[in-house]
């Protein structure tokens, strides 16, 4: 009771970070571990990383948020995709740019538009279901 935390599942681990009270993680192979508040790690089931700081902004999505800090452009695209229908790609030329900044999730058609404002991109529309993120 009274335990806030985020779990992220990835094809072959999970991430969870703790917001509030303590989170005990148990391995398959027995590994345990608990987890404070303002701590974060990834896990899979053989093995339990070490602990770090809690990344800043980690429950921004819950506020309609996504927080970047230099991320690669290929990785701000990913996240953004989760919560848009359709297909976003970021093209290979353009993947390693640099991105930091506050953005809605409820407006990625917008967040999406204000790229080529800060970086040396295009945003190539197929489809509204269908989009790219290219070199300019």
């Amino acid at each position: 009771m009274g335990t806030r935390f985020i779990v992220r599942d990835h094809d072959d681990s999970t991430d969870l970070a703790v917001l509030e009270g303590a989170v005990e993680i148990t391995t398959a192979g027995g590994q345990r571990q608990v987890i404070d508040a303002g701590w974060q790690t990834r896990f899979d089931s053989r093995a339990i990383a070490s602990a770090s700081a809690l990344q800043p902004h980690a429950d921004g999505w819950i506020k309609g948020m996504m927080h970047a800090r230099d991320m690669r452009l290929a990785d701000f695209a990913a996240e953004l995709a989760r919560y848009r229908n359709g297909i976003l790609r970021c093209g290979a030329k353009v993947a390693d740019l640099r991105i930091s900044g506050a953005y809605q999730l409820d407006h990625s058609e917008e967040v999406l538009n204000s790229l080529p404002l800060v970086l040396p991109v295009k945003i190539e529309y197929f489809t509204r279901y269908w989009v790219s993120i290219a070199a300019a």
